[in-house]
Order: C-alpha cells, then structure tokens, then sequence
C-alpha cells in the first residue's frame, strides 16, 4: 500500500472519520447518569464553536464566514439547518442514555435512504425503479420492528429524518461543511449559553473541573476531527466509495448496542436485513447508472 497515493489517503482517512463517528456511543456512555441529555447537547454546541473557531482561524477563513453571515437568506438557512443537526445529535445522546443504541443504528441505516426519498419527494428528483423497491423495503422493516416489539422505532425515525432534512436544506444553502456547521453551532451558542446560565442559576450545572466537565470539552473535539478528515478524505475519492463507507458507523452501533447488553431479537436481526437488502439494491444501482453514463460518453 503507497502511502504517499492521494487515494490511499483518502480511503484511510475517510475510514477513520467513520469510525470516530462509531465510536459515539461508547464516549456518550461515559457520562454520568444525571447529566441531562439537553445539557450534553449544548456543551457540545459550545465546545464546537470554539475548537472550529481554532480550525478555521488557523485556515484563516474567517471573511468566508463573515461573507456567508452577512447574507440573511444564507443565514436563516444555517439557523434552520442548525436546528436540525442539533435536534439529531439530541435523540442520539437520548438513543445512547436510554440503552436503545439498536435502534439508532436503525436510523444510522435509515439515513440514506431517507434522504433520497425526501430528494425525490422534495427537490423532484427523478425516484428510481430501485429506489421505489428499497422504500418499501424499509417500511416493511419498520412495520416488523413495531409489530414484533409492540413499539414505535420514534428513536430510529426521527434520527433518520433530522438528518435527512438537515440534508435537504444544506443542499439548498451550497455552502462548505466545515464553514456550515460553524455557522450553524454559532448561531445556536446564544441559546446554548441561556441554558447554561438557568443550569447554573439553579444549580443543576455538572460542567466544572472534573471527568464531566473534560467529556463536555472533548465533545467539541469529537465533533471538529473527524468532520475535518472526512473533509480531506472524501476530495480524494469517489462517492461511490463513500456511500459504501458509512455504513461503518450503523455496523459499529450494532456492535455497541450488543456489548451494553441490548437484545438483539429475531425481529430486529430481520429488520436489520431488510434494510441491507434495500441498501444493496440502491448501491447496485447506482453503479450500474454510473456504467451507463461513463458508457455513453
């Protein structure tokens, strides 16, 4: 393996931005028990805008997001996008505090498929004859999931569908990702600092000098770093092996779910294959377009 091709690179550090990303759940479960979700949630807001505040300074491209915030449609975009993001990082701390980790990486797997469909229903992109087969796919998995646990997987949807609109609206806001969560981050630290504040103010505040209070911290860098080496990774492969790549992290959940002692039923397994099938049938695919294309020029 030539560690000096850019490929190389790339795939290694996509790869390792992915699982970074998989990684969550076991940093997540080093919080107490009485730390909230919503207090977690906007340390790491903070702590975002401060280690990414760091980086692009450092990339001195601090008039690239002066530029961008003078903008109010771009900005009002970003404040909605950020709603989004930080709305899916919410229920998947919930999915991790509450040993239902499973049922996020349903949503991890979800994910993908959800955002083709809201392209498709949303941006009237052309929906494939795959594309068509795989949703039904997925509601059968979701239909068995309700029907064999007598629950409804709201964990696994509402992760899959804030990131699918968060998607949808940063496709329309065509701005950087490094830039755009930022950006987004920024305009959420007022709200983040008032709830601070009323923490403090009635003394439910954990964040101080101790293990909380370094986890609180690290979250921002567990934000920063593998969002800047997916960054650099993916300009240097092609998104077909991206795709293929992702699904690390779901994988990776799988395994989490099962070591912190969550059941992996026969019905869950069969979901789980389910959304596999429809994946494969949606990669499948798409390759086989991307020949078509490549054949006809």
């Amino acid at each position: 393996m030539n560690f000096n091709d850019e490929r190389t690179q790339g795939y290694l550090l996509t790869a390792l931005s992915f699982f970074m990303w998989g990684m969550f759940p076991l940093f997540f479960k080093l919080y107490d028990k009485d730390v909230g979700s919503y207090e977690i949630l906007i340390h790491r807001i903070i702590w975002s805008v401060v280690f990414l505040g760091f980086f692009i300074t450092f990339r001195k491209e601090l008039g690239q997001i002066l530029e961008i915030l003078k903008d109010k449609r771009s900005r009002n975009t970003l404040f909605l996008s950020g709603l989004m993001i930080s709305a899916n990082w919410w229920i998947y701390v919930v999915a991790v505090s509450h040993d239902q980790i499973l049922q996020a990486s349903l949503g991890q797997f979800l994910m993908p498929l959800i955002s083709m469909g809201l392209g498709a229903l949303v941006l009237k992109e052309p929906l494939s004859r795959a594309l068509k087969v795989a949703i039904s796919i997925v509601f059968i998995a979701v239909f068995i999931q309700v029907y064999a646990l007598g629950e409804f997987p709201y964990i696994a949807l509402i992760l899959g569908f804030t990131f699918g609109f968060y998607g949808l609206i940063r496709k329309r806001a065509k701005i950087a990702a490094v830039a755009g969560i930022f950006i987004e981050a920024l305009l959420l630290l007022p709200l983040s600092l008032a709830y601070l504040f009323y923490l403090q103010a009635n003394g439910q505040n954990h964040f101080g000098i101790n293990a909380t209070g370094v986890l609180m911290i690290f979250s921002g860098v567990i934000t920063v770093v593998p969002l800047v080496l997916f960054n650099i990774g993916t300009a240097r492969i092609n998104l077909t092996s991206v795709g293929f790549m992702q699904y690390i992290i779901p994988t990776m959940s799988i395994g989490f779910g099962v070591y912190f002692g969550e059941e992996l039923g026969v019905a869950k397994i069969l979901s789980f294959i389910l959304i596999w099938i429809a994946i494969m049938i949606v990669t499948v695919d798409g390759l086989r377009q991307k020949r078509v294309k490549n054949a006809k020029r």
